[in-house]
């Protein structure tokens, strides 16, 4: 896909819908073939389990996307934790008696 919003429509829309719908049933062998023909006894087409693959673009994409939000987080939480230890020190300094 050319970028992750035309691709996040892509997946949201009917035709790709569709295809995995598609593809959930088993695809027609000879073996089927062979059964149907009187060759064997029937068995039933099993269902699969389809998910959407993600572009290895994309996924680098989201990775970053990740590791920034993670550094973010882990900033701000330096960041409180610095307030806290100089509101802690000024408590600290000011409850002690003067010497």
């Amino acid at each position: 896909m050319i970028n992750a919003k035309a691709f996040e429509d892509h997946v949201r829309g009917k035709p790709h819908k569709r295809r995995l719908k598609a593809l959930e049933t088993e695809p027609y062998t000879v073996e089927e073939s062979e059964r149907a023909a009187g060759m064997g006894s029937y068995v039933a087409p099993r269902k699969r389990k389809m998910d959407t693959m993600l572009p290895e673009g994309m996924k680098k994409q989201k990775k970053e996307q990740e590791d920034k939000k993670v550094l973010a987080l882990i900033a701000l939480f330096l960041s409180y934790s610095e307030i806290l230890i100089s509101v802690a020190l000024d408590k600290y300094v000011i409850d002690q008696p003067p010497i």
